[in-house]
């Protein structure tokens, strides 16, 4: 096992040149297995279509001329799989999106790949590696739009018609890897590479340069207004010797406005000076508007420069100060690896004596739900280290990423901690006759308890103690509350209730979410100690929670200047004197999901496998 995909690219990026994946089943639909005559020193790469019902005849028949421009150009013993839509797309009258298409995994690591933690999508990835890496499962996902005004034919289409062959070998062109994780977020307005939850740079990133050939991504922070201003200065290259070799000695220079252009930039050739000459193909606005066919010299040269084995020419040297990689050494015994869903797993090798390691990322739109080992849970670190002194089999689960329509990023810091709990159907949406989940909502004690409960894995005991304020609450917000006051994790009030239908308050979360760990027998309280959140008072009932929170988790969420220290968590600068401001405050359901999937993530999150001593 050698695939490791990338993660989702953050919500904020609605894509053009990449499509969002969805998941493909284990079993491939009949598909037409196309080919082309190979020039000298190539052989030509087999690309098997699958079209959806609805794709009409003369789509397929385009399509596959399309498929024939790209086959002579690559030189792969392995098949390329591409699944074709044909959708609604939005009325192409004034403007919308006549198709899209990607790679549907980005992997790294693999077997004979050139380049040590860079990510390669999964056609060219397979094509190095000689075998298929991600099994039967689709490499392109490409979507047109039918409600265009495509145009068939082989010549200049009429005005306000578009040439569906030429967008079709133009968007192939992205899911075969003309495509940069280099991204711009105008709402914070810095640039970025990688996707969401994994900053590894792909292929195409290792050539962009600056004006003056600086790497991008060497030399300017991930994260940072220093990449964003270069990302939109208008000057940007692709620098590689056979980009070079194709253009004069010179690197090819993309599109990158000012203003940033979602879907556009940076994945494209420079408009203003491309268009109208023989690179026309692959630059962002005339796309479809003229009768060139061919990916054009400068395309073909980054093609080679990335990897692709084809017509003449050698990929261009790593310029990254990164160790080459070695086939990882076998294990003693045979460790069978599964998957559910799209994702896949990645054998890094041996560590030490018979100790090996393995990682996983979800592929796109997808969460990771966590490990199993001979059938057992075994968290859900992204990377874990086995003593393999038997026959195992190892499986990692994934399943669809769900976002609220009102919990993406832009309103809301919790959407990460918010779809990896509705994963794991620990939270649910607030309206069942929407996609929403509230997260400005505060959250009622009763909503807390059936959180922690689902959370612990306690559902369906039967509770021994509860109190005398049901106030109408449903069977399983009732069951839990008794569930976590004969677990000790709840004790009520003076006067015999619990306050059902009240808010819980922030520093009530965090004590609520910290007995409830200790009580499951995974923390252990520890001593108070006055200078960490120094303004909360002892009388609060609270402090040793707080104390006990920040030992095992990091900082609670909301406290002044935090920072995340190498070990993944949230620290306050000194590690002990971030005030806590608001814990008497009412608390929201986006902070109450922030809070118990920071708990989660601390404990199950982090490589407890290591030679056998993981506690479920």
């Amino acid at each position: 096992m050698a695939v490791q995909p990338a993660s989702s690219r953050p919500a904020r990026w609605v894509a053009y040149i990449v499509v969002l994946l969805i998941v493909i089943g284990a079993s491939w639909p009949a598909a037409s297995t196309i080919s082309a005559a190979a020039p000298p020193r190539a052989t030509a790469v087999a690309f098997e279509v699958a079209y959806a019902a609805a794709v009409p005849q003369e789509v397929r028949a385009a399509f596959d001329d399309s498929v024939n421009v790209w086959a002579p150009l690559l030189n792969s013993n392995v098949p390329i799989k591409v699944s074709v839509t044909w959708t609604e797309g939005g009325d192409c009258s004034s403007s919308c999106t006549l198709a899209s298409a990607g790679a549907t995994n980005n992997v790294q690591n693999f077997t004979n790949a050139p380049r040590r933690n860079v990510l390669y999508p999964i056609a060219l990835a397979n094509s190095l590696a000689g075998q298929r890496l991600n099994g039967n499962r689709v490499d392109i996902e490409a979507n047109f739009n039918s409600q265009a005004n495509w145009f068939y034919g082989t010549g200049t289409p009429p005005q306000g018609q578009t040439n569906f062959k030429a967008t079709a070998v133009h968007e192939l062109a992205h899911g075969l890897g003309f495509s940069a994780t280099l991204d711009y977020d105008q709402g914070g307005d810095t640039g970025s590479w990688g996707f969401s939850g994994n900053a590894t740079p792909g292929i195409f990133d290792q050539f962009v340069v600056n004006g003056s050939g600086q790497q991008l991504i060497a030399v300017f922070p991930n994260n940072s207004a220093e990449l964003a201003a270069q990302l939109t200065s208008g000057n940007i290259l692709f620098d590689g010797p056979n980009t070079r070799a194709a253009n004069g000695g010179n690197p090819a220079k993309l599109f990158a406005p000012n203003p940033w252009q979602v879907g556009s930039s940076l994945s494209h050739l420079d408009q203003t000076t491309y268009l109208g000459g023989p690179n026309t193909l692959m630059t962002p606005k005339d796309e479809g508007t003229t009768s060139i066919f061919e990916p054009g010299p400068i395309t073909e040269g980054i093609f080679k420069d990335m990897g692709w084995p084809g017509t003449p020419g050698t990929p261009a040297p790593s310029t990254t100060p990164a160790p080459q990689p070695s086939n990882p050494t076998p294990p003693p015994f045979k460790v069978t690896a599964t998957t559910k869903g799209t994702g896949a797993i990645i054998e890094n090798g041996a560590v030490g004596g018979n100790s090996y390691s393995y990682t996983t990322n979800p592929a796109a739109n997808e969460v990771f739900l966590g490990w199993y080992i001979d059938g057992q849970p075994k968290g859900y670190a992204p990377t874990i280290t086995l003593t393999v002194d038997k026959e195992l089999t190892l499986e990692a689960d994934f399943t669809d990423r769900r976002v609220f329509d009102d919990a993406t990023p832009d309103k809301t810091g919790a959407t990460e901690a918010i779809a990896q709990l509705e994963a794991r159907d620990i939270i649910k949406g607030c309206d069942a006759d929407a996609n929403r989940f509230c997260p400005t909502d505060p959250t009622l004690r009763a909503q807390m308890a059936v959180l922690i409960v689902r959370a612990m894995g306690w559902s369906g005991e039967t509770p021994t103690k509860g109190f005398g304020d049901r106030n109408g609450v449903d069977d399983e917000l009732w069951q839990a509350i008794g569930i976590l006051a004969t677990r000790g994790v709840v004790t009520g009030y003076g006067d015999g209730t619990f306050g059902t239908t009240s808010p819980v308050l922030n520093a009530q979360v965090i004590s609520f979410i910290t007995r409830a760990m200790v009580k499951k027998g995974l923390w252990q309280f520890q001593p108070d100690n006055g200078t960490i959140y120094p303004n909360v008072p002892q009388s609060s009932g609270h402090r040793q929670d707080l104390v006990t929170y920040v030992h095992y988790a990091g900082a609670v969420r909301g406290t002044a200047n935090t920072t995340t220290g190498s070990d993944g968590k949230i620290v306050p600068p000194d590690g002990t004197t971030g005030p806590f401001n608001g814990w008497d405050a009412t608390s929201s359901r986006a902070y109450f999901a922030f809070a118990l999937w920071q708990v989660l993530q601390s404990y199950y999150g982090t490589d407890k496998v290591g030679l056998g001593g993981y506690i479920p």
